[in-house]
Order: structure tokens, then sequence, then C-alpha cells
């Protein structure tokens, strides 16, 4: 699996197996408000649609890592991993449009 990448359709049905828990809405993909959607341009769009499908497949990936360990006997590395990934996905949107550092 981590050698070959998964096929479009592979990836979106894999993904669908580990939806966000309900109580979990921080990992909810955001989405861009309608009125705003309806006023930027076809290369915005695409743009957007493209991170939208990452962060819905970071979620997925962090749902099935943390429903394939058991709170009480994660290793070390387990913990580090979960922690990171979550990190990255809640402050998605911070750092994806902060201007760059001069």
């Amino acid at each position: 699996l981590i050698t070959n990448q998964l096929q479009e359709k592979a990836m979106s049905d894999t993904a669908a197996k580990y939806l966000a828990p309900e109580n979990c809405v921080s990992l909810n993909v955001p989405a861009v408000n309608n009125p705003i959607w309806g006023n930027i341009g076809g290369g915005i769009r695409a743009q957007e649609i493209k991170i939208q499908k990452i962060l819905k497949l970071l979620a997925s990936g962090i749902t099935a890592f943390a429903r394939s360990v058991d709170g009480k006997d994660m290793s070390e590395e387990q913990q580090d991993a979960l922690a990171l990934f979550w990190e990255k996905l809640w402050s998605w949107p911070n750092w994806l449009f902060q201007p760059p550092s001069r």
C-alpha cells in the first residue's frame, strides 16, 4: 500500500469507511460560504476543491489511525503521530493562507 498510490475510487471508498465522529467537529472539512463561493474564479475554486479533498483524506486517515489503537495502550510513537496529524489538520486553514514571513 505504501509503495503504490491508491486509485481515486479506492481512496474515496476507503475514506468513506472512516468518517469523523459526530462529536469531533474539528475534523470536518471547512467549506467556503456560498456567497463567497459564487464570487470566486474557477482557478481558485479548483484549488479549494483540491484542498478540501486533501483535508478529507487527512481527516479519514486520522480517524482510521485513532480507531486502530487503544487509547490505554498507545505507544509513545503512536501518540506522537496522532498529535502531529491532528495539529496539522486543525491548523491547516491558518498556516495555508498566511502570507510568507519575511
